[in-house]
């Protein structure tokens, strides 16, 4: 499946290379994403709503480069349960669980020797089911949707410089979260889908789509270790951190529930990759750190990030704006 699986700006899950499985231990998170963190399994009535601001950083390079402007990342997390009236895709009937949508949407162009091409518009979806903090995460259920425009560094004229990927990926998983059965499908063709299944070995497992949202119940005290699949040569694969993360005090300008201002807080960077060989280049997290487990003002939230476009061609900065929780 080579490339096809990877987009630029689709997030760490899609622009690293990953290795083969590795155990890890059953890890004990934190619902940090509640004012109240000792809400355990008590999910009823979950609402946030958050909206990032992604900007590129192009690479000065020969011949082929690329440029963005300014595109919009969001996240919508919610509690839903699939039930006979209104069933959800992969989730049994009865399954009460987290729902985490996530959506980017963004605007290039290429440049090639000196000519630049049409502008593209580049979009990825992706939706998670997940079961709470006392079952680990465990996933249920994902859908990535992507529209993205690739770079073609082979390309001879500007009008070819870049390749347009359109499939789903989808992933579902058995109760024992033993085996994920995944589902490729190329929408720029009319063939059949491909199909697989993984095993995912022992220990905490995330789905790729809620790796970014699952951080925020992380205690980031020690290094990062935990598994994921990986897309590319259909396996289990290990996500890790070589260091603790590091917390200092930054301050960051956004809207919480609606109310704009700079904000002083704690934080918890840290830089995470895959093992193996072909690790990839490490993708910087920063998230709001718990000080008050029982007033838990900014929620662990993801602050910012940085991932990197093929071929190094540059970038992607991610900056919250705005963040929008309920009371709970």
């Amino acid at each position: 499946m080579k490339y096809k699986l990877l987009a630029p700006a689709c997030l760490i899950a899609a622009t690293l290379l990953f290795s083969a499985c590795t155990a890890t231990p059953t890890l004990e998170l934190a619902p940090n994403w509640y004012s109240n963190t000792n809400m355990g399994s008590a999910i009823t009535g979950t609402r946030e709503d958050l909206e990032y601001v992604v900007t590129f950083t192009p690479e000065e390079t020969d011949g082929l480069s690329v440029a963005y402007d300014e595109g919009v990342y969001t996240t919508s997390l919610r509690d839903v349960t699939s039930t006979a009236d209104h069933p959800i895709e992969g989730v049994r009937i009865g399954v009460h669980c987290y729902y985490l949508r996530s959506e980017l949407n963004i605007v290039g162009r290429y440049t090639l020797n000196g000519a630049t091409g049409e502008d593209f518009s580049d979009r990825v979806v992706s939706e998670v089911w997940f079961m709470d903090t006392t079952a680990s995460l465990r996933p249920v259920y994902s859908k990535k949707t992507v529209h993205s425009t690739s770079p073609n560094v082979l390309a001879a004229e500007v009008k070819d410089a870049g390749t347009l990927y359109h499939y789903t990926y989808t992933a579902s998983y058995d109760d024992a979260l033993k085996t994920s059965h995944v589902v490729y499908d190329n929408l720029q063709n009319d063939q059949a889908p491909e199909e697989w299944d993984v095993r995912l070995g022992s220990g905490t497992f995330l789905d790729n789509e809620e790796i970014l949202f699952a951080l925020r119940g992380f205690p980031m005290k020690s290094a990062i270790s935990v598994r994921t699949v990986n897309p590319i040569d259909r396996s289990s694969a290990l996500l890790m951190s070589d260091d603790v993360p590091t917390t200092t005090e930054r301050t960051f300008k956004f809207a919480v529930n609606g109310e704009e201002q700079d904000r002083t807080l704690k934080t918890a960077t840290v830089a995470v990759h895959y093992s193996g060989t072909f690790r990839g280049r490490e993708q910087e997290l920063t998230y709001a750190a718990c000080v008050d487990p029982a007033a838990n003002t900014y929620r662990n939230i993801l602050l910012s990030m940085q991932t990197y476009g093929l071929e190094s061609l540059g970038t992607f900065n991610y900056l919250i704006r705005s963040a929008t929780f309920n009371t709970k």
